[in-house]
């Protein structure tokens, strides 16, 4: 296909700082490699072309196009993300050539360390047992934990801010507000722990992701030989998906190009929906004003969705403040998609969107008319999705969870998997040593496959001879054991008396009718799915939630804690109604549970099936027909404070922009959230949309819209961008003193 002609424009604008303004389905991956295809035939050579992304995937996938475009060469130029680029290109030539700024931070060795999210979290949680007495540390343990404190850490470096910096930042924001004395005493905890990991860091000669960054913008910074041989080095630099950068980042993107006439920036402000990794929106809306003599081109035309939708997404954007936007961010629809109106529905509560929208897409499916991976259901957040997966189960609906971990790859999954398996065989020894792993038991697997291969004993008289042995100290570990053998009885002998439907007519000597059987059938099974949910809340939920403590750092169930055990609940629900589903097809349920089995074993992903995904994970990605669930405002604001109404507007646009052909809104006037049915009204940006847009179904008889009640979204709040390229202070890196300054109107109202 021939470029357009924006297209052409934006592959073609080079000696000027350029900006390509990409909407959705514009093709901006396409013009990306397009563009560096074209300067090196133009002989540039490939080694001195820079393209920087924001994951190793992206960055891959460039090259990989880059390559079928060019050949061999594009191997030879610089692809990759920007912590990848901040190394190597900076960081590394620093430490071989025992750069000043690296010998005066305290910095000894040229082998830099680097350390990854645990291992940074394993060394603040040395720091905070230095530097706070055990009482504080207690308090710090009950209000969030270390994990806390690394999220001021991470949050204020991509602001350019250390230590002694981010506490006068946060003192003066402050300054005449009422803060919680909690909330006052963790950030200064934090300020200390900060204070003595970073100190630690230097001693282990090593740096956390982070602080690449932040150490590649201070050696730039300071030394201007460095600086211009970067810039003089890369004759084109092209920064991807710029709306996602933060701060710190916009500063080493100016600090590697300078005037930015070797610049190309490419991203859509109104995409821009990672501000709670600190994203800064800012980077494209103050471009113009960064780099004179901006050249913007909009790629206004979408070749993904039909017109329908791009009238749809036309209006969302119009919704957008003037000020949040470069463009007018209208979009041309140029797919050449027949799509019908989208459609907006209103449902009682959760369980009917669910009902409704499984049952529709079960039709679509059975008909033939769509296939599986077709079809995409996004939410805002992720326990909107529960009913939805009950009801797909129940029909037979083949899903995946794109985002989450793998539904089979769940620690949970396996454990229970694992007992079914004992049950059915209690041969099964790696079975019966993952159950012990994975129970409140305190053994350990390993420690029985031991025994076994020195006695021959099976797995189940291990598990006898274990309620025998031992001190009193060791009764909860007998009590374990007695509890394990009387559940796998309990299970073995229901999966052998009563494990099909002719097991049942058989017991009853082939007296019911077939009417009969069936409802007796029904019944049993749901016997025995509540017996074995029982079982795993007896057996594996105690170390469930044991386990979600430690995650959450936290001696107490928080909401947190209960929300990841309510999680691994549903997962074993989804699980056993998997079970009883396979019923249908095998007949008896030790069969279905070796079936099971098999799909476990073979990592099957489901490849061909409808995708779950929340609204964030959907960005990039596209299909035919898309739901759009739970869209209401408590789902979308979960507080009082308006600062966010943008990022969620544009967060509504990237969900509205991923249909390709049918686009489908619904939200209830009721919701179970953790336990309780609450009230939700719809969502501000759905209702605002011109009613001749969207066809309006009214499944509820609880409520109705009132379009006049909610006000624009752009007078919910404002949120102005920051101006990104407001320098580092000069001056070589002394700890703790590390600032970017900010303007004020970017962190009016910033919360840790």
């Amino acid at each position: 296909m021939k470029l357009t002609q924006s297209q052409r424009q934006a592959v073609h604008s080079n000696g000027v700082p350029t900006m390509i303004n990409a909407g959705a389905g514009s093709g901006k991956t396409r013009v990306i490699v397009e563009k560096a295809g074209n300067l090196i035939d133009g002989g540039m050579p490939p080694e001195r072309l820079c393209a920087i992304t924001f994951t190793k995937k992206a960055a891959a996938e460039m090259l990989e196009r880059l390559y079928q475009r060019v050949g061999i060469q594009a191997y030879k130029s610089v692809i990759c993300n920007w912590h990848s680029f901040a190394l190597n290109q900076v960081l590394k030539p620093a430490m071989t050539k025992k750069h000043p700024y690296f010998v005066k931070s305290g910095y000894t060795s040229n082998d830099l360390v680097i350390l990854d999210e645990s291992e940074s979290f394993t060394l603040i949680n040395e720091a905070a047992n230095k530097v706070l007495s055990k009482s504080d540390l207690e308090y710090l343990k009950e209000n969030g934990g270390v994990q806390n404190v690394q999220r001021v850490i991470s949050f204020a470096l991509a602001f350019g801010r250390g230590p002694k910096a981010e506490y006068h930042h946060q003192m003066d924001a402050w300054k005449g507000k009422e803060v919680a004395q909690v909330e006052r005493d963790i950030f200064q905890f934090s300020i200390l722990i900060w204070q003595a990991y970073y100190k630690r860091l230097v001693e282990l000669n090593a740096v956390d992701y982070d602080h690449i960054l932040i150490h590649a913008v201070k050696i730039l910074s300071i030394d201007a030989k460095f600086r211009s041989w970067i810039q003089h080095h890369f004759l084109a630099v092209l920064a991807d998906e710029h709306q996602d950068a933060n701060p710190i980042q916009g500063l080493l993107l100016k600090l590697i190009v300078g005037d930015g006439k070797n610049l190309t920036m490419v991203g859509d402000e109104k995409q821009s929906i990672y501000g709670f990794r600190a994203a800064d929106v800012g980077q494209l809306l103050n471009a113009c004003t960064d780099y004179e003599g901006m050249n913007i081109i909009h790629m206004a035309e979408n070749f993904r969705s039909s017109s329908e939708i791009v009238s749809v997404a036309n209006a969302i954007s119009t919704l957008m403040d003037k000020s949040q936007k470069v463009t007018d961010g209208q979009m041309i629809a140029k797919s050449g998609v027949s799509g019908t109106k989208p459609f907006a529905r209103r449902f009682t509560n959760d369980n009917s969107e669910a009902e409704y929208t499984a049952k529709e897409i079960n039709s679509l499916i059975q008909s033939g008319e769509y296939i599986g991976r077709d079809i995409a259901i996004l939410y805002r957040a992720k326990n909107i999705k529960h009913s939805i997966e009950e009801h797909l189960l129940k029909l037979g609906v083949d899903y995946q969870v794109i985002g989450d971990k793998d539904f089979f790859d769940a620690k949970e999954v396996k454990d229970w998997m694992a007992f079914l398996r004992f049950c059915a065989n209690e041969k099964d020894v790696m079975a019966a040593s993952r159950v012990i792993d994975g129970s409140y038991i305190k053994s350990r697997g390993v420690t029985m496959r031991q025994k076994l291969i020195d006695t021959g004993m099976s797995p189940i008289d291990y598990c006898k001879f274990m309620t025998t042995q031992g001190t009193a100290k060791s009764e909860a570990k007998k009590q374990g054991f007695k509890d394990l053998i009387e559940f796998h009885e309990t299970i073995k002998e229901v999966l052998s008396e009563s494990g099909s439907i002719d097991d049942i007519d058989k017991l009853r000597n082939y007296e019911l009718s077939n009417e009969e059987l069936q409802e007796l059938w029904a019944e049993i099974l749901v016997g025995i799915e509540n017996a074995l949910l029982t079982i795993w809340q007896a057996l594996f939920k105690p170390k469930c939630i044991a386990e979600a403590k430690k995650k959450y750092k936290t001696d107490t169930e928080t909401a947190e804690v209960l929300s990841e055990v309510t999680t691994r609940e549903n997962n074993v629900k989804t699980l056993n109604a998997r079970l009883f589903k396979y019923t249908e097809q095998h007949g008896h349920l030790l069969d279905c549970i070796k079936e099971l089995n098999l799909l476990v074993d073979s990592g099957d992903h489901q490849a061909n099936s409808v995708q779950l995904m929340t609204e964030h994970s959907s960005k990039g990605l596209e299909f035919k027909r898309v739901y759009v669930i739970g869209c209401e405002d408590e789902a979308h604001f979960k507080g009082t404070e308006q600062d966010d109404v943008h990022e969620e507007l544009r967060l509504f646009f990237v969900a509205a922009t991923r249909a390709e052909s049918d686009l489908i809104f619904s939200c209830a006037s009721k919701r179970l959230v953790f336990g309780n049915t609450v009230p939700r009204q719809p969502l501000r940006f759905l209702v605002s949309i011109p009613p001749e847009l969207l066809n309006w179904q009214d499944f509820s008889q609880s409520y109705g819209v009132n379009r006049n009640s909610y006000q624009s979204a752009a007078d919910r709040g404002q949120f102005n961008g920051s101006n990104p390229i407001d320098r580092l202070r000069e001056g070589y890196y002394v700890e703790p003193d590390l600032s970017v300054v900010t303007t004020a109107k970017r962190i009016e109202g910033f919360k840790i």
